[in-house]
């Protein structure tokens, strides 16, 4: 998409040069540092005004060449030279970083989370203006939104707590201005894309400012599915509103409160709908108690098929035919946040040797994907099926057969069918994957600010998250048979939205924490840490399980809950869903010791230990014979060199 920035009422123009000779200068560019900020010493070197990406990666704003920590930056302004748009675009500058977009997986040092089931923490800390997600999305923000990116390699146990054991990103908010500042960008593109987005930023009085950001971006379908006849998959609507204030009471108290709300729709987001599977009750392949499916059943030469109905005339799944950027499905598949909102609040006091910083806030967010189960544009299947079997012994093993076609009977099967009968079926499946999250955190920090030898960081955590995970629920959307089905012990149970699998959880977790972190420099060469943090998750889930057959399972609707999970559940409510409770408490003591020498001024050498905890948890969607996980540690032994050049 073409894209031009206007910063402060000006146009500015990159070139393919510049961004060639910007790429080695990640950690060299200058980048405003957000909130207030303490007036730097006078320069004593040209290593004083190179050094001047500022970064919190030790909650305390430093160079980042000054800490041993392995940290990449990346500022808005590298994002607009690199034309870094998302997560996935920053994995291409940041070593030992990956990123699934199609699930939203990220892992560090190949460290990371491989279930989606929420019961299961991430690997790797993320943080938004302090407040902690379970999810990186926020890194990729657009650059009128951040001003920087950090990415914090290896364990952050001491500083970032529980679930840090490849590392953490924090992403840094633009924050107000003191003076007037007018931030704009405009973008189109091919495919109907359109991109607009503005900031209004300066002061209301001399210790109040403001910062309000809007922002909306859209994109028709770029690939084309045949069996709707549009052009659907990587769609875009996209809507974000942000407010901001900061402010000053007296010289020592400070304030910043940031809220806001967005929403979007998006169709075939990166990594789905390419290699399309389907569990739909279409006919083909059969097994002991249940069904194998089989999509192209409608589109074979099978001699128990009579006839079939579809959208659209193509009959295979161009994406496996050919590799061809395309569909052929009956309905889009399509990803929605009907509602994201944020409010962060973050206060320092600061008592002149030291400062008392709060930090807290609250999000909240619902996310549904929609798409075709059964991966294709078939609407119905009518076909020859048994409907009698001889009333012999010999057939007693064949009455398992009624409703199969009739070809699937063979060697001395096929003598036992003795009656058969047209029959048409509608195998389209809805498959609905929903999340509702809401993380509450709170956080007290105690900082030392002084210019002693002796510098520390004390803090006090707490956290809640609330979340509900209709994780995978099926529907037989338009097949009149699955509006009942049938329990052993309650009988005929009314199913009016046709569900045919719901795996569904809902959690309540909680985490302390309390921690300290000290340093203490000898000289102008010797530096040594030390830290140390005790944390306490408390965690609890109610898992639900169903699972039904439809049209071919000995009867023509079965509950095979029961089966399938009788001896995991708890209990079965009214309507034949299992249920079991999920609890555990985790605990653990980690921490951090190193060692700092700068044999020159513009070197920094560094040796340190980390370790890491990521608390245990459970595999609570599909209902899981072991579902408890238990805690990861990580023990790293880390040497690093820091080295700043003189200008050529």
């Amino acid at each position: 998409m073409a894209q031009t920035n206007g910063i402060s009422g000006r146009w500015p123009l990159v070139s393919l040069m510049t961004l060639g000779l910007a790429m080695p200068a990640l950690a060299q560019t200058p980048a405003a540092a957000s909130g207030p900020q303490q007036t730097p010493p006078p320069a004593e070197s040209a290593r004083a005004q190179r050094d001047v990406v500022v970064v919190t990666a030790n909650k305390r704003e430093e160079s980042v060449q000054d800490i041993a920590v392995a940290v990449s930056v990346v500022t808005s302004e590298k994002k607009d030279q690199l034309g870094i748009i998302s997560v996935t675009d920053l994995t291409n500058v940041t070593p030992g970083l990956s990123y699934t977009p199609g699930n939203e997986r990220v892992t560090l040092r190949g460290i990371g989370r491989l279930t989606n089931s929420f019961g299961a923490d991430p690997g790797v800390a993320n943080y938004n203006d302090g407040l902690y997600t379970a999810f990186a999305v926020f890194a990729g923000k657009d650059s009128l939104l951040i001003d920087r990116v950090e990415v914090l390699r290896g364990p952050q146990g001491t500083l970032y707590g529980r679930n840090a054991i490849g590392g953490a990103i924090n992403t840094v908010s633009k924050r107000p201005t003191s003076s007037f500042r007018t931030d704009f960008e405009f973008g189109v593109g091919n495919y109907g894309a359109e991109k607009v987005g503005v900031a209004v930023s300066g002061p209301i009085t001399d210790w109040l400012r403001y910062r309000v950001v809007g922002f909306q971006e859209k994109r028709d379908g770029i690939n084309l599915d045949y069996g709707v006849g549009e052009k659907t998959g990587w769609e875009i609507n996209d809507k974000y509103l942000e407010g901001q204030l900061e402010g000053n009471i007296g010289d020592n108290f400070s304030w910043w409160l940031k809220v806001a709300d967005t929403n979007y729709n998006k169709a075939g987001p990166p990594g789905g709908r390419t290699a399309t599977f389907g569990t739909a009750p279409i006919l083909g392949l059969f097994s002991t108690g249940g069904i194998v499916p089989n999509n192209g059943f409608a589109f074979s030469t099978n001699p128990s098929l009579i006839s079939f109905t579809q959208l659209g005339s193509r009959k295979d799944n161009p994406f496996a035919t050919n590799r061809e950027h395309a569909y052929n499905t009956n309905r889009e598949n399509k990803a929605t946040l009907p509602a994201y909102d944020e409010a962060i609040l973050e206060m320092k006091y600061d008592f002149g040797p030291v400062e008392l910083k709060y930090t807290g806030g609250y999000s909240y967010y619902d996310y549904r994907l929609y798409s075709d189960a059964d991966g294709t544009s078939v609407t119905s299947v009518t076909y020859n099926a048994i409907t009698g079997i001889a009333p012999i012994s010999a057939c007693a093993g064949a009455n398992a057969l009624k409703g199969y076609p009739v070809s699937s009977a063979t060697g001395a099967a096929a003598a036992c069918v003795i009656a058969s009968a047209p029959r048409t079926i509608n195998p389209d499946v809805l498959n609905t994957y929903e999340e509702s999250r809401a993380f509450f955190s709170n956080e007290l920090n105690l900082i030392s600010t002084g210019d002693g030898p002796l510098q520390y960081i004390f803090g006090l955590y707490g956290y809640q998250e609330n979340s509900k995970q209709p994780g995978q629920v099926q529907q037989l959307v338009d097949e009149p048979l699955a509006s009942t089905y049938v329990d052993t012990v309650l009988g005929v149970v009314q199913n009016p939205n046709r569900y045919n699998q719901i795996f569904s959880n809902t959690s309540l977790f909680n985490a302390y924490g309390v921690y300290g972190q000290l340093d203490y420099t000898f000289n102008d060469q010797w530096k040594v840490t030390a830290g140390l943090r005790y944390s306490k998750d408390t965690k609890q889930s109610e898992e639900l399980g169903f699972l039904a057959c439809f049209i071919i399972c000995g009867v023509d609707n079965l509950n095979y809950s029961r089966t399938a999970y009788g001896a995991l559940a708890e209990y079965f409510d009214g309507n034949g869903v299992a249920h079991r409770h999920l609890k555990g408490d985790y605990q653990a003591t980690t921490g951090t010791l190193g060692a700092e020498w700068r044999p020159l001024p513009d070197s920094l050498i560094f040796a340190k230990y980390s370790r890491g905890y990521k608390a245990g948890g459970f595999n609570n969607l599909g209902f899981g014979g072991n579902p408890y996980t238990r805690p990861e540690f990580v023990d790293a032994y880390e040497g690093g060199w820091k080295q700043t050049f003189a200008d050529l």
